[in-house]
């Protein structure tokens, strides 16, 4: 028998059936944004943390493309990962160390107000936790950014979408993607942590 909790980090067929579908798009992606943290920020304590971010981003960003969900399974493991990995670097920066976890909180509340709002879902509150730890470690000039480029990520694949005549006016669009995206984009901007 089973607890509730541990029920809620078992993948459901949909979320398993859609990342065996998109498996190669998915690794192809993680893949290629990997190379692209890296080749940023090169072999620093951080790295790591930001390889498992970018991973859990594409794996999200799927899965609420396809899904219009960011399923506890994922998310939460994958939070928690994040946060864990942070514990390495934070050894040799404190500061940055406090200030992720500040921009976490942060950005849970701002995804919560969202949510209240009716524009993002409770799965977008629960995955801003991680976007507020990898975005706040370089500052929260980084996290503000990461927040303003999901909505303008957003405004312009509803636009698209809108113009291809793929969605109408009361259409859903994925935050997760957007969310994930603006992250990984405000990442590739930030310097080091200050």
């Amino acid at each position: 028998m089973t607890t509730p909790i541990l029920e809620r980090l078992r993948p459901d067929s949909d979320t398993r059936t859609t990342l065996r579908r998109w498996a190669v798009p998915t690794a192809a992606a993680a893949a290629l944004l990997g190379a692209a943290v890296t080749y940023r920020f090169g072999r620093t304590p951080v790295l790591p943390t930001l390889l498992a971010f970018t991973v859990m981003g594409c794996i999200l960003a799927t899965l609420d493309t396809a899904l219009h969900r960011l399923p506890d399974s994922v998310t939460l493991p994958g939070t928690l990962v994040v946060a864990v990995l942070l514990t390495y670097p934070a050894a040799e920066h404190p500061g940055a160390a406090l200030r992720a976890a500040a921009c976490a909180g942060a950005m849970i509340a701002l995804y919560w107000t969202t949510y209240l709002l009716g524009t993002a879902g409770r799965g977008d509150v629960k995955a801003s936790a991680a976007v507020g730890l990898a975005t706040g470690w370089f500052g929260w000039t980084t996290a503000v950014a990461a927040f303003v480029l999901a909505w303008l990520l957003l405004g312009f694949t509803a636009s698209a979408l809108l113009a291809a005549r793929r969605a109408g006016l009361s259409s859903r669009v994925s935050m997760g993607a957007a969310m994930y995206g603006g992250a990984v984009l405000a990442i590739l901007m930030a310097g080091p942590p200050s």
